[in-house]
This record gives C-alpha cells, structure tokens and sequence, in this order.
C-alpha cells in the first residue's frame, strides 16, 4: 500500500471517529484497519506527517509511539480532498486495489471494500472534456485528438472494463498541457500507472 494511501486511511477513520473525543494511536488504527506497516516508526512518522499537514493534533507518548486527534482543518480536507486523489472528496473515495499483495488482507477486513468504482473516473472524464474545451492555449487538432481518446475511455468504462491502453495514450497526448495535467494524473493513478 503507498503512503498516500496510509495516510488517508489513517485520515478517514479518525474522520469516522471525529465526534467522540478520543486520541489514537497511529499503530493501533493501522492495525485496526489490518494495514501493513513497518513498525511503530513508521507509523509514528504517518502520525508527524499528519501533524505537520496541519489535519490531526498529535501528542508524542514516551515509547515513540504518536497518539492523534482529527481537528478542524483535518475534517475540512477529509470533506474536500485526499492525499491520493487532490480535489476529490476522502470521505467519497473508494479505493481500487489491484493485484496488491495486501489484497488479502483488505478484502478480509471490516468496512474495506475492493471495487471498480467508474462513476468517479466519468466524472474526471466529463471535468477533463470540459477544460480542454475551453483552453485557447491547444490546438484544435489536439483537442479533437484528446476527445477522441476520452470518449474512448469513456466507452470501455461503460462496458466495465478499464482502459487502461487508451490512459497510457492520454497520458502521452496530453504532457505539457498543464489545464488539465492533475486530472489525467488522476486517469493515470486509477489505471495504476502513475
């Protein structure tokens, strides 16, 4: 699992738990949530990194173990945004996790699912052909060709696949046009290869 990943795992389920007044461990969430970690350091380091991003109040105990809260500015982003998909909302965010080795484990656990979820790759679809559409700084051959490719992906989404190909393609088509360069990285982190 990436560290993005951990982090907002860690992030949603202090976000799950905002309300009741209690401070967590870093480890005790992960293994909770059945996460691979690497010891209490790297858990302890989640918890800094965390802290330092401003989103959880932390307090170092004397073992080098971190215990956090979510505070106000970390509901704030949960509700907005994530680590792993910026401008996507954490708490709406379903994670796909494909031939991980950690697979196991999650599909083992309590209120962790594994799917496909298309809607929210429709959406960076729809969110992409509405910039490039209206960025003057593109040739209108490109444009045509970037439409081309995202009804495409557009296509073999409804037909419940992954397009993985036509991403790939996406990806190398699109370098340099910064409008719409985090949107496709989002196309590219869905299809596992950003």
């Amino acid at each position: 699992m990436k560290q993005t990943e951990k982090l907002d795992a860690i992030l949603k389920f202090l976000y799950q738990n905002r309300f009741n007044g209690k401070h967590y461990l870093v480890d005790c969430i992960m293994d909770e949530l059945n996460i691979f970690y690497n010891g209490k350091e790297e858990a302890a380091e989640l918890g800094k990194r965390l802290a330092s991003d401003g989103f959880v109040d932390s307090n170092p105990i004397s073992s080098g173990r971190i215990l956090v809260t979510i505070n106000t500015h970390g509901i704030d982003y949960c509700e907005g945004s994530s680590y792993s998909f910026k401008n996507i909302s954490l708490i709406s965010n379903n994670y796909n996790i494909n031939n991980s080795p950690n697979s196991n484990i999650i599909s083992q656990s309590e209120n962790v699912s594994i799917t496909q979820d298309f809607g929210n790759i429709n959406k960076t679809v729809d969110k992409i052909i509405d910039i490039i559409q209206k960025d003057k700084t593109v040739e209108v051959k490109k444009i045509n060709e970037i439409l081309e490719c995202l009804a495409e992906i557009q296509e073999t989404i409804n037909n419940n696949k992954k397009p993985k190909f036509a991403i790939k393609y996406l990806l190398n088509i699109t370098k340099g046009i910064s409008s719409i360069a985090s949107w496709v990285k989002i196309l590219g982190q869905f299809a596992g290869i950003v």
